[in-house]
């Protein structure tokens, strides 16, 4: 069995058009509003002031001169949360990135594992004894290197439709690091360090482009019709 495809004067015209046009996206990017770590180690100190946002084991090797050490060794966990709410559901969502900064150049560890956390936090209070749940795995990031990482995938777009469609309560992600030892930095958006804070992207095609690529298909399905009657 042969399948063929028929190109009218309409479908051709659609597509060149497509093909011809400018590819203009408007891109939408949000800093994060509220970011902190939390240490099993001192399980009731806040962290939120710190301008960068430690993962992993906080072992004696693993600790910097710039925060005093936690009572005793333990695990980090970063919180980080998003506002959205320029987001609006009329607006069409092609891809959702986020985007951190790692800022350890010692080391570059395997990655982490991203959860969703939808619940609202205060960064200047969360502590590793009232810290929220983590809900849903997103994706693991992979190796990070020192510098920009940036991570575009369904599950990041998925749950920031789910926000915006007010599906949600709040975008917030959690890192922790997926093995048992070592750990890493993040730079955080503390406002001394609010150049390297995490990000995420939005990419929001141009009209024109959704127009033409909806009547390219619209023009499909009426040559479909015409031939099966």
């Amino acid at each position: 069995m042969y399948i063929t495809f028929r190109f009218t004067p309409l479908k051709i015209l659609t597509l060149a058009l497509f093909l011809c046009s400018p590819a203009y996206a408007s891109l939408i990017t949000i800093t994060t509003s509220a970011d902190a770590f939390v240490n099993s180690g001192d399980p009731d100190r806040n962290f939120g002031s710190e301008t960068i946002l430690r993962v992993g084991r906080s072992d004696t090797a693993d600790l910097s001169t710039s925060i005093t050490p936690a009572a005793s060794p333990g695990t980090r966990i970063a919180y980080l949360s998003f506002d959205l709410s320029n987001l609006t559901t009329d607006l069409f969502l092609s891809d959702f990135s986020l985007s951190i900064f790692q800022g350890d150049t010692q080391r570059e560890p395997g990655g982490f594992n991203v959860f969703a956390q939808d619940s609202i936090f205060d960064e200047n209070s969360i502590t590793f004894n009232n810290r929220p749940d983590v809900d849903e795995f997103l994706f693991r990031t992979g190796t990070l290197r020192t510098g920009l990482n940036t991570f575009n995938n369904t599950a990041l777009l998925n749950y920031a439709q789910e926000v915006i469609r007010g599906e949600r309560q709040s975008f917030g992600l959690v890192f922790t690091l997926f093995d048992s030892v070592g750990g890493d930095t993040l730079s955080s958006g503390a406002s001394s360090n609010i150049a390297f804070a995490p990000t995420v992207t939005a990419n929001i095609p141009e009209p024109s482009g959704i127009f033409l690529l909806a009547l390219f298909a619209l023009s499909t399905i009426f040559v479909r019709k015409y031939q099966l009657k």
